[in-house]
């Protein structure tokens, strides 16, 4: 679950509506190459498949108030991952593997940060998730070698990860609607700097959609919860439950000068 905040209370984007919206991104990329195409534009639509059952129950966090996706455990976050992969897998290869190099390039990057509250117990952890996984891609990239060829080895294999994570990032940020200050997200030697003004709209440069207009469109459907703190996770999610789905636009601009 993604949440904005504003005055009057939280959107709540799920995380399979937050990855509609990088594929609709994803489509419409024109600043680097995809190859090969149905499959990264499917993996970007379907990347957080195996968040389906934890948003069709959300959880409060310690203030009372809907749990995003940072804040969920760390056992869970694994299973979420485990299980996406896994499902993403049965629908296409290449799509499962470009996830699986998603889900530890995160987690690489969490174990760099030095976050406070990740004890050793929790870095041992996610050691052994990234290890397991670094396994599986191996005997995957080894399998699909013989039908992708170069496209499941470096540098294009890691430029197609970087992809997943720039479509995944502008997502994110327009779910959150809050990164006042500018983002940097880096495709191969390329920097894409991106902010979200307090209208909600993602400004970004350079441009990496059709040349001829300054303004991409989207869409995803999120429900609207007033204000509230809830006492019990029951509570929460017969809230939720009871809230008709809405459909956003989002908007991204082309800025010279983020």
């Amino acid at each position: 679950m993604i949440r904005m905040t504003t005055e009057d209370g939280f959107w709540l984007y799920t995380q399979r509506v937050h990855a509609f919206i990088a594929g609709q991104i994803a489509q419409a990329w024109q600043l680097s190459p995809i190859d090969p195409l149905p499959e990264l534009l499917l993996t970007a639509t379907i990347h957080d498949d195996g968040w389906a059952e934890r948003d069709e129950k959300p959880l409060r966090n310690s203030d009372g108030l809907p749990r995003t996706f940072t804040e969920l455990d760390l056992d869970d976050h694994i299973l979420i991952w485990e299980r996406g992969i896994r499902r993403i897998t049965e629908t296409n290869l290449y799509a499962g593997l470009l996830v699986s190099l998603h889900s530890t390039s995160l987690y690489e990057r969490r174990l760099k940060s030095g976050r406070d509250d990740d004890v050793p117990q929790t870095r041992a952890r996610i050691q052994r998730y990234i290890a397991e996984q670094l396994i599986f891609q191996a005997d995957l990239e080894a399998f699909l070698a013989a039908h992708y060829g170069k496209l499941v080895q470096n540098p294009k294999l890691q430029h197609n990860r970087e992809l997943l994570q720039v479509w995944d990032g502008m997502s994110l940020l327009l779910c959150v609607g809050a990164a006042r200050d500018v983002q940097t997200i880096t495709v191969g030697d390329l920097s894409i700097e991106m902010m979200v003004d307090d209208t909600g709209i993602l400004w970004m440069e350079p441009w990496p959609f059709d040349p001829e207009s300054d303004t991409l469109t989207v869409y995803g459907e999120a429900r609207f919860l007033p204000h509230r703190i809830f006492e019990t996770d029951a509570a929460l999610q017969a809230s939720y439950a009871a809230t008709y789905p809405q459909i956003r636009t989002l908007i991204i601009k082309r800025r010279d000068d983020v």
